[in-house]
C-alpha cells in the first residue's frame, strides 16, 4: 500500500465534511475551502485488480485495489504516481452506512450485490445466463464498486467528507479506527421503516400533512420501482426465449444436413446447415452485453429504492412531529383541569361544618393538599415548556431536512434521467445489432436456398 495523498485542510470547518472532528490529525484531508469542488474534478479514482484472498483454511474472501491519481495541475501532488489501497467488499458496506447514519438526507449511491443473484428479476433464467462464471460476477461487481465511488466523488456534499476521502488513501486498520471514532449508527432497516409507513397508514385518523414534494417523490418512487421491476422480468423472460429459440435453430442445422446427405443436387442444404449452426450461436455474443444492461437496471432500481427512504424518512420526522404535538395538547388538558380543581376548591365554603366535612372526606377518600396541587402544576407546566422547545426543534430540523431532501432530489433525478437513457438507447442498440446479424444470417440462408 502506498502513502496517502496528503492536502491541505482547513480546521475551522474541519466539521462540515462531516465524520471527523477538527481535533481529529488527518493525513489525507479534503482540500481547503478556496479550493472545494467536486472530487471527480481533480481526483481520478478507479477499482482495479479484484484478487481472491484465504481467510482461513475454508473461507475466502475478495479485495479490490482503488488507485487515485490528481488529474488537475493546480493542486498539490500533480503528476505524482498514482496511489492505493487495498479494500474489501464489507468495507464498501461500512462506508455506505456511515454515509446514511450522517447524511441521512441524501440520496446515497447503491452499493452492487454483496453476493450473484440466482435469478434476473423475477423470472426463471438460470444463474448461467447471467453470471456464468464467479470470475464474471466479481468483473461487475469492480465496475459497480468503482460506479459507487464516482457517484460519491461527483456529490458535493458527500465528496468532501473526510471518512469518505480517507477511504480512498489509508490503510484498512486505520480507516477502521478512525470510522469507529465517529460513533456511526448501523445502516437505518429499510424493513423497519416500512413496517412503521405501514403502521401510519393503518392508524385511524391519521394525516400527514408534510412537504407535497416529498409526498409526490415517494409516489413516483413507487411507480418507478414497479415499472423497472416489470421491465426486469419481461426482459428475462425474453432473453430466456431467445435462447431457447437459437438453439432450436441449431436442430434444423442438423435436419438439413441429414436431408443433404439422401438429396442428390442440394448442395444448397450443406451450406444452409452451416449458417443454421450459425444463427443458433447468434445469442452468446450478446450475453454479455445483456449482462451489463440487466446490472444496470437493478442498479437503478436500487438508486430509486434509496430515494424512497429518503421519503419514507421525512415522513416519520412528521408522525414525530404529530405525536408530539399530541402530546403538548394532552398536558395542557391536564394543566386546564388542574387550574380548574384549584378553582373549584377556593370557591368551597370556608365555615367549620364545610372543613370538617371536607376534611372527614380527605381522610376516607384522600385528596391533593393546596401544596401537592401546586407542585403537580408545575410539573405539568414545566413538561409542557419542554415538550414546546421539542417540538419547534423537530419542526425546525423537518424544515430543513425536507428542504437538503428536495435540493439533493433535484440532483438524483438528473443523474437518473441520464442512466436510463443511457441504459434503453444501449438496450435498443443491442436489439439492433442482434437483427442486423440475424437478418445477415437468413439472407445467406435464402441464397443457399436458391441454389437447390
Amino acid at each position: 500500500m502506498s502513502a496517502g495523498l496528503s492536502v491541505g485542510v482547513d480546521t475551522s470547518s474541519a466539521a462540515d465534511a462531516g465524520g471527523v472532528s477538527d481535533s481529529t490529525p488527518t493525513a489525507t484531508s479534503p482540500p481547503t475551502n478556496h479550493d472545494r469542488k467536486s472530487l471527480h474534478l481533480w481526483l481520478e479514482i478507479t477499482v482495479n485488480d479484484p484478487e481472491k484472498r484465504n481467510a482461513n483454511m475454508k473461507e475466502s474472501y475478495v479485495v479490490y485495489c482503488i488507485e487515485t491519481r490528481v488529474i488537475d495541475s493546480n493542486m498539490p501532488k500533480y503528476g505524482d504516481a498514482p496511489t492505493s489501497c487495498w479494500r474489501r467488499y464489507s468495507e464498501f458496506e461500512l462506508l455506505r452506512n456511515y454515509l446514511i447514519s450522517f447524511y441521512p438526507n441524501l440520496i446515497i449511491p447503491p452499493l452492487p450485490y454483496k453476493k450473484a443473484p440466482q435469478f434476473i428479476g423475477r423470472s426463471s433464467i438460470p444463474l448461467s445466463l447471467y453470471n456464468r462464471t464467479e470470475s464474471d460476477f466479481i468483473e461487475k461487481r469492480r465496475i459497480g464498486l468503482e460506479k459507487f465511488l464516482m457517484r460519491i466523488a461527483k456529490h458535493k456534499i458527500l465528496s468532501m467528507d473526510k471518512i469518505f476521502f480517507c477511504f480512498l488513501f489509508e490503510d484498512s486498520a486505520i480507516w477502521r479506527d478512525r470510522l469507529a471514532a465517529c460513533d456511526c449508527k448501523s445502516k437505518t432497516d429499510f424493513k423497519a421503516l416500512t413496517s412503521i409507513m405501514m403502521a401510519i397508514k393503518k392508524k385511524k385518523g391519521s394525516s400527514l400533512n408534510g412537504n407535497e414534494q416529498l409526498h409526490k417523490e415517494k409516489i413516483y418512487s413507487d411507480n418507478v420501482i414497479s415499472c423497472i421491476n416489470t421491465l426486469i422480468k419481461i426482459r428475462g423472460r425474453i432473453l430466456n426465449s431467445e435462447n431457447i429459440v437459437h438453439r432450436y435453430h441449431g436442430d434444423y442445422g442438423k435436419v438439413m444436413i441429414e436431408w443433404w446427405a439422401v438429396e442428390d443436387g442440394f448442395g444448397g442444404l450443406q451450406a444452409a446447415s452451416h449458417y443454421l449452426d450459425a444463427f443458433s450461436q447468434n445469442v452468446e455474443p450478446f450475453m454479455d452485453e445483456e449482462d451489463v444492461l440487466m446490472e444496470s437496471l437493478h442498479d437503478c432500481l436500487r438508486y430509486v429504492h434509496s430515494l424512497r427512504k429518503v421519503c419514507l424518512r421525512e415522513e416519520m420526522m412528521l408522525l414525530n412531529s404529530e405525536e408530539l404535538e399530541a402530546s403538548l395538547r394532552n398536558k395542557e388538558s391536564q394543566k386546564n383541569l388542574v387550574q380548574q380543581q384549584q378553582q373549584e376548591r377556593q370557591m368551597e365554603g370556608v365555615g367549620v361544618k364545610n372543613s370538617l366535612m371536607k376534611n372527614m372526606k380527605e381522610r376516607i377518600f384522600g385528596c391533593e393538599s393546596n401544596e401537592e396541587r401546586e407542585a403537580h402544576l408545575k410539573c405539568i407546566e414545566h413538561d409542557i415548556h419542554i415538550s414546546k422547545e421539542m417540538f419547534h426543534a423537530l419542526q425546525r430540523d423537518t424544515k430543513n431536512a425536507c428542504e437538503t431532501a428536495t435540493e439533493d432530489i433535484r440532483r438524483f433525478h438528473a443523474e437518473k434521467n441520464s442512466d436510463i437513457s443511457h441504459i434503453l438507447l444501449r438496450m435498443a442498440f443491442v436489439q439492433i445489432e442482434k437483427s442486423k446479424k440475424n437478418v445477415t444470417v437468413w439472407q445467406n440462408i435464402k441464397e443457399s436456398f436458391h441454389k437447390l
